[in-house]
Parts: structure tokens; sequence; C-alpha cells
């Protein structure tokens, strides 16, 4: 009820938002000094996104492979139903955090999980082609 009577409230329904407005499922190689890992999300500005998680200065973040979808609910479904199946596979967030200072930490994966990831976000594109 606060959040209706000071003006935060926005319809998720009626409303633009993030979840309605075009976004992108993303995957990112992220490198600092000899430390290195994925991270995959979803995000309207993509390029915008890695500037929010925190990292430490010097920090190269490289993007791989970004595929567009008509709304961040949309790109959202697609990003959490493969965290849910590579849950085990993801680095700790524990260990991840110490890098990711704001956010993005639980969402992690080693570089060795590249073409697996790949190959899960080749196989999307191609049968949202067809």
């Amino acid at each position: 009820v606060v959040s209706m009577r000071e003006g935060y409230f926005s319809c998720q329904t009626c409303e633009e938002s993030s979840r309605t407005l075009p976004s992108n499922v993303y995957l990112f190689h992220i490198k600092v000094d000899s430390d290195e890992w994925l991270k995959l999300g979803y995000a309207k500005s993509v390029a915008y996104r890695a500037s929010g998680y925190g990292l430490p200065q010097g920090a190269e973040v490289t993007t791989i492979y970004r595929i567009p979808f008509a709304t961040g609910n949309e790109a959202r479904a697609v990003e959490t139903d493969i965290h849910s199946r590579f849950k085990r596979k993801r680095l700790s967030k524990k260990q991840m955090a110490a890098f990711h200072a704001k956010s993005g930490f639980n969402e992690c994966y080693p570089v060795t999980m590249l073409d697996t990831l790949l190959a899960e976000l080749e196989a999307l594109k191609s049968s949202r082609a067809s």
C-alpha cells in the first residue's frame, strides 16, 4: 500500500516495465586478472547490464551470445529454465560475490560450461526461427 501511495508501484500487466518491454538473454565471458567465468542473464540493455555488477576495475567483459525477445517475461523464463537445468554446475555464490560486489553473483558458470551453454542458446535460437 505504501508503494502505491508513494508512486513506486507499477502494474506488470497494464504499464510498461522491464518485464513487458523487449529484452535479451545474454552470455558474458568475464575476466579479472587470471580469474575467468561465464555469466548468463537477461537484460533490456546488455551493454549496460555489466556495469551494474560492481566488478573490479579492469574487469574484461565480452558478450559471447545474445538473443533478443519481445518481452522481459519471455527472456526471464528462458534464463530461469537454463539456470534450473544447470544449477549444480554454477559457481559458488560466495566465491563470485568476491568479484560481483553489487549483483549477478548467483548466475555464474565455469568457462568449461561454454560449449554446453552455447549449445543451449543455439538450440533455443533455432527453435524460435522455425
